[in-house]
């Protein structure tokens, strides 16, 4: 069953999808994703689950203009800031440029959007310090670790100074411990520059824990079988016993809805 979410009129959402289909090129007959139905508010945090090749990422890459759908519509609003992009994306491999500092792989994604060079690195410099990498500009991507890079990528994406991020899997790579506190460092990003996230991840502990909204995406071709508010106020306690008492009942909801439309 689709999902719709309707914002109050006098809420423009950042993102806005209509009776979203999409297929692969030169097979139409093959959708992956149908019927889609969802806004996303100013400042809205929401989580993409699903079980593996649901359409998630694809989702991910339909919003952000780089595969156009087969059927209906996707409205981002547009950048108002000059010098500004729309969104900015954060993949699960940092995919950072090894031949060029940390500073100047944030840069790259300004270089034909702002002119001046001084500016350039001026936004770079604020970007990698809202990140906590404020001392790590001149260094090289092959002497950070795993957690930095991703630092790295995020402040790329910041620097372009979207209201829009989307994160396919940012943290999936990462071990537990680094996994957590970028979590929280996120979620501190988030409350200081009111963006709005779209991110995908196959924990539920981990989407139940930085969302407003959890969109589960199941069935083939893939559509949102459900949506979970989390109404839980910030910050939230972690869920570190999935089943058991510690756990919380919508994060219980969320898996056995989880669990049944992987089947």
């Amino acid at each position: 069953m689709d999902a719709v979410t309707t914002l109050r009129p006098a809420e423009r959402p950042v993102v806005r999808l209509r009776n979203l289909a999409f297929g692969y090129p030169g097979d139409r007959s093959s959708i992956v994703l149908h019927n889609l139905d969802l806004d996303v508010g100013h400042g809205e945090f929401i989580a993409l689950v699903g079980k593996s090749g649901v359409g998630k990422s694809t989702l991910l890459r339909v919003i952000a203009g780089l595969a156009p759908p087969v059927r209906g519509t996707v409205e981002v609003e547009p950048a108002k800031e000059p010098g500004s992009r729309p969104l900015g994306l954060v993949f699960q491999d940092a995919r950072l440029l090894p031949w060029r500092k940390v500073v100047a792989n944030v840069e790259y994604g300004l270089e034909g959007l702002v002119r001046s060079r001084q500016e350039r690195r001026a936004r770079a410099l604020d970007a990698l310090r809202l990140v906590g990498l404020g001392d790590y500009v001149d260094r090289w991507p092959h002497q950070l670790s795993g957690g930095q890079r991703q630092r790295v990528g995020i402040a790329r994406a910041l620097a372009l100074r979207p209201k829009l991020l989307l994160m396919d899997e940012p943290f999936g790579a990462l071990d537990p411990v680094t996994r957590l506190t970028l979590q929280d460092e996120l979620l501190a990003i988030w409350r200081n520059t009111g963006a709005s996230i779209v991110f995908v991840t196959h924990d539920l502990d981990e989407a139940t824990y930085l969302a407003d909204r959890v969109i589960l995406l199941g069935g083939s071709p893939a559509h949102i079988v459900r949506e979970f508010s989390v109404d839980a106020p910030r910050p939230r306690a972690r869920d570190r016993h999935r089943g058991e008492s510690g756990a919380s009942a919508l994060h219980v909801e969320v898996y056995e809805t989880f669990t049944a439309a992987a089947q």
